[in-house]
């Protein structure tokens, strides 16, 4: 029988974030595939785990496929873990994964400890909806096309940075996003000096030119960008049309309402209310009178 991939999130700093099901894991693998071996050393030997190690990374990805394929196919279980976090999440293991599925073997994630959710959970910034961008690449106008993607898309989004990068973004940010977007920055997550910093884009820009060279990883959340106008009008538009048909206006009645309300042309308000009709639209039994209700008038 095959062994088992164990896809294991650890502590982002807290020891004591470790969770009993994810230590148990640890304990019984025979194998650990770790980004830093070192590093993980002396984490899991204080959890008590005698694995073999194996170093498992960005550079080296490829190579130690097929090796941790064939132990899993030996019968064996292996543990997947980060230096930090979950894996696969800005982190080596999304290859590993793949393969072990195209293989037919089994994956069990072990849920846990990360960046990105506890940065979120402690921003106090909407996250409903959001997006997790990761790292954003180094050539400025890659960096530069993402960031206006971001920005356009009107959802709180999350980025990691660098503590040699973070004055850069936050540059960034101010010009793409706009100097009171309201932004949160994260560092040492769990650990004796974390902090968060809420602000506007601009405020916080300065408040990090002003401090000497931060330590830690970053996680920076960003408010979504307001509806555009044109968006914001189409949901007044639709709000009002729902309510006057609720009322038993009649279409016709519906459209010249909105064209005095919304200052809207023939054509737009014909537009907006067969995109809502829940049916034809309607008119007097001997036929339109107004031009509307058989198409738009045409306009010069």
């Amino acid at each position: 029988m095959a062994g088992t991939l164990f896809v294991v999130a650890t502590p982002l700093g807290n020891l004591e974030d470790i969770t009993l099901r994810a230590r148990r894991i640890l304990q019984d693998v025979l194998w650990i595939a770790c980004e830093d071996t070192r590093h993980s050393g002396r984490f899991l030997r204080g959890l008590g785990a005698n694995a073999s190690l194996l170093s498992y990374h960005a550079h080296n990805e490829a190579s130690r496929e097929a090796k941790i394929l064939g132990i899993l196919q030996n019968g064996e279980d292996v543990a997947l873990i980060a230096d930090a976090g979950t894996p696969c999440i800005s982190d080596p293991g999304e290859r590993l994964v793949r393969a072990c599925r195209a293989a037919g073997l089994t994956v069990v994630p072990i849920p846990g400890p990360s960046a990105v959710i506890t940065a979120l959970s402690g921003s106090g910034l909407p996250s409903g909806r959001f997006h997790f961008e990761g790292f954003l690449p180094r050539e400025d106008k890659h960096r530069r096309a993402r960031l206006e993607a971001l920005n356009s898309s009107e959802t709180t989004f999350v980025l990691y940075e660098s503590p040699k990068r973070i004055h850069k973004l936050l540059e960034e940010l101010v010009e793409i996003c706009g100097e009171s977007r309201q932004v949160c920055v994260a560092r040492e997550l769990t650990k004796m000096h974390e902090e968060f910093l809420n602000a506007t884009a601009r405020e916080l820009l300065d408040q990090i030119s002003e401090r000497n060279a931060l330590k830690g990883e970053f996680t920076v959340i960003v408010e979504a960008s307001e509806p555009k106008q044109e968006d914001a009008d189409d949901v007044r538009v639709a709000a009002l049309v729902q309510t006057l048909r609720n009322e038993g206006l009649s279409d016709r009645s519906i459209r010249g309402v909105i064209m005095e309300t919304f200052e809207l042309s023939r054509n737009a308000a014909y537009a907006y209310v067969l995109d809502l009709a829940d049916g034809p639209a309607d008119g007097p039994a001997d036929g339109p009178t107004d031009g509307l209700a058989d198409g738009p008038a045409d306009e010069s």
